[in-house]
């Protein structure tokens, strides 16, 4: 049986996972959201690294799950647990963006699944797809 994961966030997917594609190569999928929306665990699991900004991408959360798993969430704004903190499924782990720099009115958030090292589809592991 497969582990069950929470989307994210409330949102829609504007970029769906590509590993192969040479021109839209993408590690996990981009979902389209409204500026300051809450950003959720998508499993138990306990906090393995919170990145300062990266350039362009915000601040980076990686959570460790059961099974090997590994939930990653990009260009985070504001980060609410700490590196070893453990979360619940569920729980608020930070917010997206207040404003866009580019005039939109919407923020993406980048989110990748792993299993050990290797990239997996998140779509395949979300409840009610």
């Amino acid at each position: 049986s497969k582990t069950q994961f929470l989307r994210p966030v409330k949102g829609k997917i504007i970029n769906k996972y590509n590993p192969n594609s040479e021109k839209r190569k993408n590690q996990g999928i981009d979902f389209e959201v409204l500026p300051g929306s809450q950003v959720y665990a998508v499993s138990d699991g306990i906090v393995a690294l919170v990145t300062d900004n990266t350039e362009n991408f915000g601040k980076i959360v990686l959570i460790r799950h059961e099974k090997n798993l590994i939930s990653i969430y990009g260009r985070v704004a504001k980060v609410l647990v700490k590196k070893n903190e453990l979360v619940k499924k569920g729980q608020k782990i930070g917010s997206m963006p207040e404003n866009t720099k580019d005039g939109k009115n919407f923020t993406v958030l980048h989110f990748e699944l792993r299993k050990g090292t290797k990239s997996v589809d998140p779509e395949n592991y979300f409840e009610n797809k």
